[in-house]
């Protein structure tokens, strides 16, 4: 960004300089010719002579379309250049936050600094960005992380990726094996055939894996 603020200020510096000195070429001294004693003769010779520019009138007046013309060139070249960087500013915008998210995703992947809890709420923070965004377009990289994270040792992290990945959509079915293996081993160490209460991580995988595959059709 820096390097295209610095091409902005040369081109209009330079834009600048070439007015000044278009404007100064323009702006000519027109040389009349010396006065003298008025005859009848000279009267009929200056009325019909009249209508003939004079020699620095038409320096003049090529001068100001050659002004012009570079002008708007040069006006039409910064302004292609703002609408460029506009745009791109907007492209930047709009990745900035999936870059966010990605980038938390990544500080939760083991081996990490962070203590167990910290790990636990920055899941329950990726889980949240991600619902915000539900329906946008995700970098594949943060679904491959996602997938990563189904195999976490930390049970409250492996739910919230769950719910993460489910509120993705089909763009998520590449996690799809990696919900699957994660349910089942879900199932085997919290069979569903006792009685349980709270929120349980198979049925938030299931209900995941329902997300997916329904908008999938």
């Amino acid at each position: 960004m820096d390097s295209q603020v610095l091409i902005f200020s040369v081109l209009w510096s330079c834009h600048i300089k070439q007015q000044r000195s278009w404007l100064d070429c323009a702006v000519e001294q027109i040389v009349v010719p010396e006065p003298r004693e008025a005859s009848f003769a000279s009267s009929v010779t200056r009325l019909s002579c009249s209508v003939a520019p004079w020699p620095g009138q038409l320096n003049r007046w090529a001068n100001w379309i050659v002004f012009i013309m570079k002008t708007r060139f040069l006006q039409l070249v910064i302004a292609a250049l703002c609408l460029t960087w506009i745009l791109q500013g907007s492209i930047a915008a709009r990745t900035d936050g999936w870059r966010t998210i990605t980038m938390l995703a990544e500080s939760i992947k083991v081996p990490s600094s962070l203590s167990t809890k910290e790990r636990e709420d920055k899941a329950y923070q990726l889980a949240a960005l991600i619902r915000r965004k539900a329906g946008k377009a995700a970098p594949q990289k943060l679904i491959m992380d996602l997938a990563v994270l189904m195999s976490d040792t930390d049970q409250i992290v492996r739910l919230w990726t769950a719910g993460a990945l489910g509120n993705l959509g089909p763009q998520a079915a590449t996690a799809i094996p990696a919900l699957e293996k994660a349910f089942q081993e879900a199932r085997a160490a919290d069979p569903p055939n006792r009685f349980r209460s709270g929120i349980h991580l198979d049925d938030v995988i299931q209900q995941a894996l329902e997300k997916i595959r329904r908008r999938k059709k």
